[in-house]
């Protein structure tokens, strides 16, 4: 019988290196001859031996990994007949965390729309405090001026929300907080807050850090939960382009 399962686990950076480990050591009745680790895609597939294929022999084998949850990667395990292949999509905060570890470069963000939400999933990852130095959370524009320094009138004529602010505020966190990168976030999540030319869903997300400035904008068309989730997402997506690109 042909058993096919997909389930959803959250796993440290390093599980693929602890899958493999489980495979050898733990699992010892599985073909090794049939086992295969790829760290650069991060997947990983055994065949188990005959006598082990059974269904519920599977299953102890998928608890047996989800005993190696953590929190973290997101990876989804499908078992089919006697074949278990585990393939890890990481979140965009673990590859942040697996660039910074490589280089000793300082984060820092300053946020508005999004609340400290940047903060949280940067920290969310164990390990991270060797590359965060921490975050501003400006959601008054009082707090913009007098923590972060953007000028007044920048705000009076582009708006909170704009390229301009966004820019200024990652100028300013990084050389506050003496980081390497500062990362910006400042929207509109709703349902409130829209003007007649900003519409909520709006962001501009900014990254300064040596050799770049650059700001994006972006428009979602969620709640106020998925909108923040997603100039989160952009945040991190932008700082991981920079360092890519190193």
């Amino acid at each position: 019988m042909t058993v096919r399962r997909k389930i959803a686990i959250y796993m440290t950076v390093c599980s693929i290196e602890q899958v493999a480990n489980l495979f050898y050591q733990q699992l010892p009745r599985f073909d090794k001859s049939r086992f295969n680790a790829n760290i650069h895609v991060r997947s990983v597939s055994a065949r188990i031996s005959q006598s082990y294929g059974c269904r519920k022999q599977a299953e102890k084998y998928r608890k047996r990994l989800c005993a190696l949850s953590v929190s973290a990667v997101n990876f989804s395990s499908t078992l089919k007949g006697e074949t278990i292949h585990v393939r890890m999509e990481e979140k965009p905060e673990q590859t942040l965390y697996r660039l910074l570890t490589q280089r000793p470069l300082w984060l820092a963000v300053a946020e508005s729309s999004t609340g400290g939400l940047v903060g949280h999933r940067i920290t969310s990852v164990p390990g991270s405090s060797a590359y965060f130095r921490g975050g501003v959370i400006a959601y008054d524009n009082a707090v913009k001026e007098t923590l972060l320094g953007v000028p007044r009138q920048l705000i009076e004529q582009y708006g909170a929300v704009s390229a301009e602010v966004a820019l200024e505020m990652a100028r300013s966190v990084r050389h506050k907080l003496n980081a390497d990168l500062g990362l910006s976030v400042t929207g509109i999540a709703g349902p409130t807050g829209a003007t007649p030319t900003k519409p909520v869903g709006l962001a501009y997300v900014a990254i300064v850090a040596p050799g770049l400035e650059r700001v994006e904008g972006c428009l979602n068309q969620g709640d106020r939960a998925a909108n923040n989730s997603a100039f989160a997402d952009l945040a991190l997506r932008l700082a991981i382009e920079y360092l890519e690109g190193r």
